[in-house]
């Protein structure tokens, strides 16, 4: 049953190891797709040499059940049999559940909840805000169709970025350090995501190809955790940034509520309101401030992601630091937190987010507000009246800023920037289309 009769190979050859998991899952089949759901396990199956196997916990010909004294996994062995490859593990660290089911409720209660909580929250978050994108498309589509039907009427050029519809006069909208670590961002989102993404789903077809792309699973696994490296960085040099502006800043109420504050507020739940009144056609559209209540979440969102995912990411690179601190059962709630917080922000980003900032039809194909760091005051007065509306007449009139200071006059994006940032935004955007279609 474990070596075959007619195929019998040696514990060296190339794929061995990896296959002896499909002959014990012959006969152990509740473990087998236990273990292939455990990070071992999807590891293994996108050929990943390094990760743990069945035998390199149970032994391979001397199995005992775990609750004989002299099993590899017998509560008293454990931990030797876990330093067998993590050595500075501690008595907590062996507390992990290898073959814990989260859907088993009775077995693993809290997993349980932790994994319930966290479907939850991704069919409630792509509930909401896919319909609200589906009746949004609705009622964009049309005004798009009259919007374009005029300015071909007139003979008026329609720009590819939609950032800069009606010409001059522009406004600056990012700084340089918003639109540096909005680029930190994108770059480490997509690459955690494509190294990542072929890990969370190794049974599918595609994944092994993906992760022999990425030079193979210890080499994908580098790629990730330098991804969060530089994730956690610029998150902290961001904290620090703008709590430096805080500080310097002569009106600081500016930065914590009103119109632009980034902070939500409760007019924010009044834009609602209005959001669904002028969707079914009960209302004009609400007037938004520097930040609409869309890029509140967005915003809010990431700062949740960096606690959950980065904390959870953190703990299962480091486990047995973690280990000293957290009981076993606690890496087993980093997987599922870490697994599922990955998927809401890459089904959110690669739908919801792409829809509202290029995919909705008055911004198609996309809108490269973030990548020249200004737009046309038409294009202000139209998404953040509340903002624009008092600075409109300045920047009409005063000379250009050739720094980049919010709500300054802007000189009009060089040539090259418009076409570098349509050839990165649509091939991310492609990119992320592919990613999440996979």
């Amino acid at each position: 049953s474990c070596h075959g009769v007619h195929g019998i190979r040696r514990a060296a050859d190339s794929g061995f190891r990896r296959d002896v998991v499909d002959n014990c899952s012959t006969c152990h089949p509740k473990f087998g797709g236990t273990f292939k759901d455990s990070y071992h396990g999807q590891a293994t199956t996108v050929g990943s040499k390094a990760s743990a196997k069945c035998e390199d916990c149970h032994t391979p010909h001397n199995i005992r059940r775990t609750s004989d004294p002299l099993s590899s996994v017998s509560v008293a062995n454990r931990l030797t049999t876990c330093r067998r490859c993590h050595t500075e593990a501690s008595g907590k660290f062996a507390g992990y559940l290898p073959h814990a089911n989260p859907k088993d409720r009775a077995a693993n209660p809290l997993l349980f909840w932790v994994w319930a909580f966290m479907n939850s929250v991704l069919f409630g978050t792509m509930l909401v805000w896919g319909a609200h994108a589906v009746i949004w498309f609705s009622r964009n589509w049309q005004e798009r169709r009259k919007k374009l039907a005029e300015a071909h009427a007139h003979g008026v050029r329609v720009p590819m970025d939609s950032a800069l519809r009606g010409g001059a006069p522009y406004v600056w909208r990012f700084n340089v350090v918003f639109r540096i670590v909005h680029a930190l961002i994108v770059l480490t989102f997509f690459m955690l995501v494509t190294t990542g993404l072929p890990l969370r789903f190794s049974c599918a077809v595609w994944a092994p190809g993906l992760m022999g792309v990425l030079g193979g699973a210890e080499n994908a696994g580098l790629i990730h955790r330098a991804m969060g490296v530089i994730f956690f960085g610029y998150f902290f040099l961001y904290v620090f940034y703008m709590t430096g502006r805080l500080i310097k800043a002569p009106r600081k109420m500016d930065l914590l509520y009103g119109p632009n504050s980034i902070l939500p507020s409760l007019q924010d739940l009044y834009d609602v309101k209005a959001m669904m009144l002028y969707f079914f056609k009960k209302g004009p559209h609400p007037r938004f401030g520097r930040f609409s209540y869309m890029e509140k979440f967005d915003y809010f969102a990431e700062g949740w992601g960096v606690f959950a995912i980065g904390f959870s990411g953190l703990m299962l690179w480091q486990p047995e630091f973690f280990g000293q601190i957290f009981p076993g059962i606690a890496f087993n709630v980093a997987i599922i937190i870490h697994s599922w917080e990955a998927m809401i922000a890459t089904a959110f980003i690669f739908t919801i987010h792409f829809f509202n900032v290029h995919l909705r039809p008055e911004k198609w194909p996309f809108d490269g507000v973030m990548f020249t760091g200004r737009a046309s005051l038409e294009y202000m007065l139209e998404e953040h009246p509340l903002t624009a509306e008092p600075i409109a007449e300045r920047v009409r009139t005063e000379p250009v800023s050739l720094k980049a200071i919010a709500d300054k006059p802007a000189p009009p994006p060089p040539a090259w920037m418009n076409y570098a940032g349509a050839f990165v935004g649509l091939f991310l955007l492609g990119w992320g289309l592919v990613l999440i279609g996979l």
